[in-house]
């Protein structure tokens, strides 16, 4: 039986649309206040704690009558965070009352000196948590609590990149702007639940001739946005490419499993891409940077696969002497660089050496733009 006694919000819950999605449905809030308590940022979190400060007052609101499977939800949701309801006494419609409130174990997560403001928080986290949270509570049957915790951050991340993909549109000076029911999604689910997803849908296009298109069932490849960087040194004309064991390599059954890649790594969730591929630099192969410049951006298969590349060239000091292993410990990276001349580097990609197609491109545009780079040496 879940208890049903008033449930007191003083953090992202406040948020209406966040509230909906994982309560489920519209909820009716009263305003409501819990003396001696302020509300803080948590140190390297996005979400707020309460702190006992006799002088405080932590605002919020009241939500009444809440329905079992409302609060399985929130309960659910909360759960992640490792938050659970303790009772408290609260201000509401003009009335002290007893109230649940969700609070973590002492010691679990450190409050910052910072004041946490909703307002701010809306603005700067409330669309991507509302688009986690919409995967959190569509895999809450399916998959444990365990597991969630530990893809937390990388559904953020995947929220992220749809949220860059609003924000950041190609243009559309040649091919067809997309309208409302250009394409359509008729039914969808996932037949894959895991750190990616693969999704199984239906999907009907209006043809280029205007009429309705075929009915087609399909799967695509969810996963995340990718910053990839190739460091390169106009002084010494010297590239940087990297070394590792692929996955893919292995399981389309090639023999050479080992593949020459640009440095490369996920955007995490709220991270600009150029700050992606600096961190990368570092974590990769130990380079500071002194400057990157954009390729490009876009979809490595855009027919089965969401992933999508932020390209960037990494202007930095090379020497053949900086070449060895890296990567982090703490991600099972394994990875060898190599420091090449840029000549030596399109000799590779000529005989097939170089197979990953992202690399090639980023090479190709280095060949185009290398002449001006070298004579602003």
């Amino acid at each position: 039986m879940i208890d049903s006694r008033p449930l007191f919000l003083f953090g992202t819950l406040r948020d209406p649309n966040l509230l909906e999605i994982v309560a489920g449905e519209r909820c009716e809030t009263h305003p409501a206040t819990l003396l001696g308590y302020d509300t803080r940022a948590v140190e390297g979190e996005v979400f707020p704690i309460l702190v006992k400060d006799t002088g405080a007052t932590a605002d919020g609101f009241c939500l009444k009558d809440v329905s079992p499977e409302v609060m399985i939800r929130l309960d659910f949701y909360e759960t992640l965070f490792d938050y659970m309801r303790i009772g408290v006494e609260i201000a509401c419609d003009g009335a002290l009352i007893t109230a649940d409130v969700y609070v973590p174990p002492e010691g679990r997560w450190q409050a910052s000196d910072m004041a946490w403001d909703l307002d701010s928080w809306i603005i700067n986290e409330g669309a991507l948590s509302a688009l986690a949270a919409q995967e959190l509570l569509e895999r809450r049957e399916t998959t444990s609590e365990k597991t969630l915790r530990a893809l937390l951050p990388s559904i953020r991340s995947r929220a992220h990149a749809k949220l860059l993909a609003k924000a950041r549109p190609a243009p559309t000076l040649l091919r067809r702007k997309t309208d409302v029911g250009d394409m359509a999604v008729l039914k969808h689910g996932y037949s894959h639940d895991g750190f990616f997803r693969v999704a199984k849908f239906v999907s009907q296009a209006k043809r280029y001739d205007g009429a309705e298109g075929v009915q087609l069932s399909r799967e695509a490849f969810v996963g995340f946005d990718a910053a990839l960087l190739l460091p390169y040194d106009p002084a010494t004309d010297l590239v940087m490419l990297i070394e590792q064991a692929r996955f893919g390599a292995l399981w389309r059954g090639d023999p050479e499993v080992f593949v020459l890649e640009p440095i490369a790594g996920l955007v995490d969730a709220g991270e600009d891409p150029v700050e992606t591929a600096r961190r990368e630099a570092v974590e990769e192969a130990g380079l500071t940077l002194s400057e990157i410049r954009p390729i490009m951006a876009g979809y490595p298969a855009p027919g089965y696969v969401t992933e999508y590349h932020h390209c960037f060239l990494g202007l930095c000091d090379l020497s053949p002497d900086m070449a060895g292993i890296g990567g982090l410990v703490s991600e099972s990276e394994d990875i060898r660089s190599h420091v090449i001349p840029f000549e030596t580097a399109m000799a590779l990609l000529r005989s097939g050496e170089i197979n990953a197609v992202p690399l090639a491109m980023m090479l190709l545009w280095l060949a185009q733009q290398r002449d001006t780079l070298r004579q602003g040496i």
